[in-house]
């Protein structure tokens, strides 16, 4: 008979509220209204992106703003799928997962948006700002006779592929730690026997006599 007022309690008068044993970012919902529900999913998101993530990018430690990437949580949808966690179409399901209440807990997922296009916007300029080391592509220098060449030497930027999951786990949580920002070499655009070939044509042109040709005074230097 307890039980059965119990059931009743729960799932018909009480039917505008989350049922028995749901819980919603940590926090045990049973019974709450909707409204309720929804304020205790915008106070996770608040606690989301009041922290930054620290992003450590080539030994220098930056911090990135889950506001500027577009962090948000949808709180009405969490809220109305925990309005029908552990509720079943039948009299008989929905008396059963109410029975399992008392035994066990049914906790409901929290879908975080995240704009990848603008993490990777940010990497972009953390490359030029926080590395601003770009790919060297070699050159040809003459003076005082001598030509000398300059090799091309690799730069580096930040792997964004690597980095946007590393930086989507940590936006996620509360308790976050440091990201070390994967960094990946870019190629120089000349070769080193694009200069090899430019510095024999500079040497052939440096080592030729040049005539110059005055009317009616030809001369060779």
């Amino acid at each position: 008979l307890f039980v059965g007022a119990g059931y009743v309690y729960d799932e018909v008068v009480a039917s505008d509220r989350v049922s028995r044993g749901v819980s919603v970012a940590g926090t045990d919902v049973s019974r709450y209204t909707e409204e309720a529900t929804a304020a205790v999913v915008q106070a996770y998101e608040n606690r989301l992106t009041s922290q930054t993530v620290q992003l450590v990018v080539d030994g220098t430690t930056v911090t990135l703003d889950p506001l500027a990437v577009g962090l948000t949580i949808d709180h009405e949808a969490v809220a109305a799928e925990a309005m029908e966690a552990r509720r079943r179409s039948s009299i008989g399901a929905n008396f059963n997962a109410w029975w399992r209440t008392f035994s066990s807990t049914s906790t409901v997922d929290i879908p975080v948006s995240i704009d990848d296009d603008k993490i990777t916007a940010i990497l972009e300029d953390l490359s030029l700002t926080a590395i601003d080391k770009p790919a060297y592509d070699g050159a040809i220098k003459v003076g005082s006779g001598d030509v000398i060449a300059e090799y091309p030497q690799p730069g580096l930027r930040i792997d964004a592929e690597s980095t946007i999951p590393l930086i989507r786990d940590q936006l996620v949580r509360i308790d976050r730690v440091p990201v070390v920002v994967p960094l990946t070499s870019i190629t120089p655009r000349i070769s080193d026997t694009d200069v090899d070939e430019a510095l024999a044509l500079a040497q052939q042109l440096v080592e030729s006599p040049v005539t110059l040709r005055i009317p009616g005074q030809p001369g060779t230097i």
